[in-house]
């Protein structure tokens, strides 16, 4: 398909597969390269890979990538947690000031296009598309030009991508006192956390509006997170009372490479106490061992960007200077009465 007027290419090519073991070596280069940007894409394709080299079918995952002669413009995930289907995710590796509608749109039209008339997807699986700022605003148009449906009168995320690593959390070696009067713990949860993290859980997720979760599946989350070891506490014990979870930070999307913090909730009972600047702060440290990038995604009205900042993410929070593969990231919805909600 020519892109008229594009300084990215003339001919555009589309590969789309539904099988790890089948995703092109040449895009599969690009994500290896890009760990930060390409985290909500890459460890899913990863394990899904793993999966299938054991001979396990897995079910319910489609990539497309739009490339001219092996050069990747965009990358577009459907795909599936343990808590259900993932948004559309759509990556790129052209930098986000060389991101104009007019130049992408052919390409993201390709997308849609494909997904609209694949047999392995319905168009109710695209609940919602979740990629750079421009990217998503772009295809979400293409997208209700084709099927119909309407995006949501407002949009579901507005974050910036950040990152930090171990320089930079180590120059910002913040020290926070712990709770008064108790004794805290902060480290790996265990089975008997469960119920506790859970609480945790069920209170994120309601406050995460339309990803909320029944306390059946938040109990569900939480002995998945805790079984695949991906989420750390912050106990406290008052003298006399049970011990209690202040705070919790969920580790998830891994890597060889990055892994990425996708949930950080302190019980309202223990807030502005530090509890989640330094839980964040510990996670932090033990991740950066083995990993080069701890990924973060991060609400623009989130308060929390402050404490972020301290603990060492790049790009965000009071005064932030500009950093490179730091900028906006955007998930809008599709009308709810015509797709079919799933859970990140």
């Amino acid at each position: 398909m020519p892109v008229s007027n594009s300084p990215y290419s003339t001919e555009l090519q589309i590969v789309t597969v539904s099988e790890a073991r089948r995703f092109p070596v040449f895009a599969k280069r690009v994500l290896d390269s890009d760990p930060v940007r390409a985290n909500l894409i890459l460890p899913t394709l990863l394990k899904c890979y793993a999966a299938e080299s054991k001979g396990q079918v897995m079910n319910g995952h489609l990539w497309i990538v739009v490339h001219v002669a092996g050069a990747v413009y965009f990358i577009a995930s459907c795909t599936r947690g343990y808590m259900g289907d993932y948004p559309l995710f759509i990556y790129t590796p052209i930098p986000s000031d060389q991101l104009i509608p007019h130049y992408i749109r052919p390409a993201l039209t390709m997308i849609a296009t494909t997904l609209f008339h694949s047999r392995l997807i319905s168009p109710r699986r695209i609940y919602s598309v979740f990629a750079q700022e421009t990217v998503t605003l772009t295809f979400a148009s293409v997208w209700t030009e084709i099927t119909g449906i309407a995006p949501e009168s407002t949009p579901y995320y507005h974050a910036k991508i950040s990152y930090a690593t171990q320089d930079s959390v180590a120059r910002s070696n913040r020290d926070v006192s712990p709770i008064r009067n108790a004794f805290c713990e902060m480290r790996p949860a265990v089975a008997s956390d469960v119920v506790g993290i859970a609480d945790l859980c069920f209170r994120f997720a309601k406050e995460s509006e339309p990803f909320v979760l029944s306390w059946q599946a938040a109990l569900e989350e939480a002995r998945i997170l805790v079984q695949c070891g991906q989420v750390w506490v912050y106990t406290a014990t008052f003298p006399g009372r049970p011990t209690a979870i202040a705070s919790i930070v969920a580790t998830t999307r891994n890597t060889d490479v990055a892994a990425a913090i996708t949930k950080v909730y302190t019980h309202p009972d223990f807030r502005s106490q530090g509890c989640a600047e330094r839980l964040v702060r510990k996670v932090c440290f033990h991740l950066l061992q083995t990993k080069k990038y701890i990924v973060l995604y991060v609400g623009l009205d989130n308060r929390a960007a402050n404490v972020y900042q301290k603990v060492g993410f790049l790009g965000i929070g009071q005064n932030a200077q500009p950093v490179p593969l730091v900028d906006n990231w955007l998930e809008i919805g599709f009308d709810r009465n015509q797709v079919k909600l799933g859970h990140w």
